[in-house]
Parts: C-alpha cells; structure tokens; sequence
C-alpha cells in the first residue's frame, strides 16, 4: 500500500516525498519477503521517471537478483529490460557532459591559432562554423541550421542576411548553400581542426568506429532537424582520425540537443522558456529525463561493459 502511495506522489511530480517514502519501503521491508524485489523495481521506475540514473540501475539491479533468485522468466525479462534502460540513460547522460566538455573545448583550441582565417566572416562566423558539414555537403536544409541554432532564434534571421549580403551564403526558401569564398573558409577550418586536434587526440581508430556505429544506430531515433542532416552530411573529405572523431562528436551532440528541444517542446515551452526553467523543478527534471531517454537510444546497441569504457575513453581525452 505504500509503495502505491508512492507511486500517487510520483505521479503528482512530488518526486522527494515519492522517492523518501521509497526509501522508507526499501529500509522496512525484508529482503527476503515476498515483495521485496517489487518494492525495489517500483522504487527503480521512480527513480527512472526523474533522472536520477544511479538509483534506478542500484533498484533494478537489486531487483534482478532476487527475481532471479525466484525463478520467474516473466518478471527477470522484464527487470532485464528495465536495468538495461536506466544503464543506457545512464552511458547518454554521462557522454552528453563529455560532449559538452570535448566539442567546446575543441573549438577554443581551434580558435587560438585560427582567429586570422575567420576574421573576414565576423560577427557571425559560428553560423558558418557550426555548420560547416551542412554547408560543406550543400546544399543545407534550412531547417536544420535554423534548429542548430534555435537558442539564437532573436538574432539568427539577421546574421544569415547578413551572411548572403557580404557574400558567404546564397539563401533559398528552404535551403543554405556556401559560396566559393565560404567553402574555401570552411575548408580551411577542418584543416585546421585536423591540425590541432591530432596532436591533442592522436589517432584513436576504435573509438571513431563506436561513435560512428553509434550514429548509425540513431539515424532514425532523431526527435529534429539537425542530426539527421548531420548525418546525412558526414565528414567532408579524408581528414584526420582526430578531426572525424571530432565530427562524430558534433553529431552525436546534436542527436542529443534534438532530443532536448523535443522534450522541452513536449512541455509547451519555447527556447527562451527552458532556458529560464528552475532546474529544481519538477517540470524540469521531466525534461531532463526524457532528453536522457531519447538520447540513450543507440546506446542500447552496446554491451554494458563497452558502455563504461566509452565514457571512460571520453573522459580521458584532453582539450
């Protein structure tokens, strides 16, 4: 009964008094009671509902083991399924800090020595820059430009005038398309890429294969405009193992911001709106949560053990 209680609070978006009355249940009970392994796979789903990964792998682990110590196939299959969820939510979370760690941190290694190619495209150079594999492919969607920068929605319509005004971009009603003297300036900055970020990443073949197979098994997974062009689009040219991993990252972020706009719109809320959404809030931690959800995605083609070296091998990347 009050594991249903519970369940009443999580439903209502009370996720704290939800998840102590969980944890009341998971103090009192016996373990090896009837019911202890559906408290701990109930307690999993709420902890599931919010985000809160390392306890829905800790619920349905523990869950697992006295399932399978009952010996039903029905309630093992299903818990199987449950861990393996919250595990990958959990690899799509821990990869989006790398993400947002490694292609920042990319560019700002990038720019030191670059600064003198861009400058000629200045103010807006980073709508070029961002898009470079849109461009590069062209003729670009312009759907999935405007959607890589949809955080920029006040000043974007401008910039690209701007852009097709001084002769970097020709615009169409649908499409962005390069001009000679953007693809040369474009060209330019994936040579120079190749040249900072080999010195910095080596040549790290295997991880390039698992990123590129994992953006493989998220055509189609997309919740927007942006990765799938992306993917589409692909590494222009040969390159450097370096400079396509770094590409491989972009998408994959991407893939991830598609899955945030998603959730946020879900929500009713426009660009300006999350962004100024307490991320205490309920409303937030069930954005957050769906955008792990639908990022974890192709992560559930990996094995648990490569799903941790992958975010190790992240981890250790410099920039």
């Amino acid at each position: 009964a009050r594991v249903r209680h519970a369940h009443v609070l999580q439903w209502q978006d009370r996720f704290e008094e939800a998840s102590a009355e969980f944890g009341q249940c998971l103090a009192e009970l016996d373990a090896a009671g009837d019911h202890a392994h559906f408290v701990y796979q109930h307690a999993g789903k709420c902890a599931y509902d919010f985000a809160d990964w390392p306890a829905a792998v800790a619920h349905f682990e523990q869950a697992l083991r006295l399932r399978e110590s009952l010996g039903d196939a029905e309630l093992v299959a299903s818990t199987r399924l449950a861990l393996d969820a919250a595990d990958a939510c959990a690899t799509a979370s821990a990869v989006a800090a790398q993400l947002h760690r490694l292609v920042p941190g990319a560019h700002g290694a990038a720019r030191r020595p670059g600064a003198p190619i861009v400058a000629p495209a200045q103010p807006y150079v980073a709508i070029l820059i961002n898009s470079r594999n849109l461009l590069l492919a062209g003729p670009a969607p312009l759907a999935a430009v405007r959607a890589i920068h949809r955080y920029h929605a006040d000043w974007f319509d401008g910039a690209l005038s701007d852009l097709a005004g001084r002769g970097w971009l020709e615009l169409g009603p649908d499409t962005v398309v390069a001009t000679e003297r953007c693809r040369e300036l474009l060209t330019s900055m994936m040579a120079l890429f190749d040249e900072v970020l080999t010195p910095l990443w080596g040549a790290p073949a295997d991880l390039l294969g698992t990123l590129d197979a994992l953006i493989d098994a998220a055509r189609g997974t997309s919740e927007g405009d942006s990765f799938d062009a992306l993917a589409a689009a692909g590494h222009p040219g040969e390159g450097t193992v370096a400079g396509r991993l770094f590409t491989a990252l972009c998408a994959l972020r991407h893939h991830r911001a598609d899955a945030h706009a998603a959730a946020w719109q879900a929500q009713g809320l426009t660009a300006d709106g999350v962004q100024a959404l307490d991320p205490a809030l309920p409303r937030r931690r069930r954005i957050e949560a769906a955008t792990d959800q639908v990022a974890a995605r192709p992560y559930r083609t990996l094995r648990r053990p490569t799903r941790r070296a992958l975010v190790d091998t992240l981890g250790a990347l410099p920039v």
